[in-house]
């Protein structure tokens, strides 16, 4: 049976959704402490801010990288610009996955009392997340071809 277009709900674009998931869940981290289980050396606290900072920055780096990969059109401009312009931002977006990851690497390994169980989700979703861009910039090459020749 097929569904007429007017009548087709809008798909939501897993990467975004998935990135605003990991937002989410590391904010509330952020806010909780990260989760500690017992009292820290000034020590921790000042690294526990330190990457609290850029924790926050990684995230809203992360989220505008994918916002501005997805304003870019190459279906529509049909240019070797365009097509680089979206590739950029998307191996940017990969880049701020993998701080994440390290940034949280580094709090787990350098503080005590940290849960490290806790992190393992969002761990997941930020791998789940540089899989999702990659298939995206996947897709994407399937664009590449239709580019005019360069020169």
């Amino acid at each position: 049976m097929t569904v007429h277009k007017s009548e087709r709900k809008q798909s939501k674009f897993q990467v975004v959704v998935n990135a605003n998931r990991i937002r989410k869940e590391l904010l509330e981290y952020i806010l909780v402490d990260f989760g500690l289980t017992e009292g820290i050396s000034e020590t921790e606290q000042w690294l526990l801010m330190r990457c609290r900072d850029r924790i926050f920055d990684c995230l809203s780096e992360l989220v505008s990288e994918i916002t501005l990969a997805n304003s870019v059109n190459v279906h529509y401009l049909k240019t070797w610009d365009a097509y680089y312009e979206r590739y950029h931002h998307q191996n940017l977006a990969l880049a701020k996955c993998h701080q994440l990851i390290q940034e949280i690497q580094t709090i787990t390994d350098c503080v005590h009392g940290i849960n490290v169980n806790k992190y393992m989700r969002t761990i997941r979703l930020i791998d789940d997340e540089m899989g999702l861009i990659k298939g995206w910039r996947k897709a994407d090459n399937q664009v590449k071809k239709l580019l005019p020749p360069l020169g």
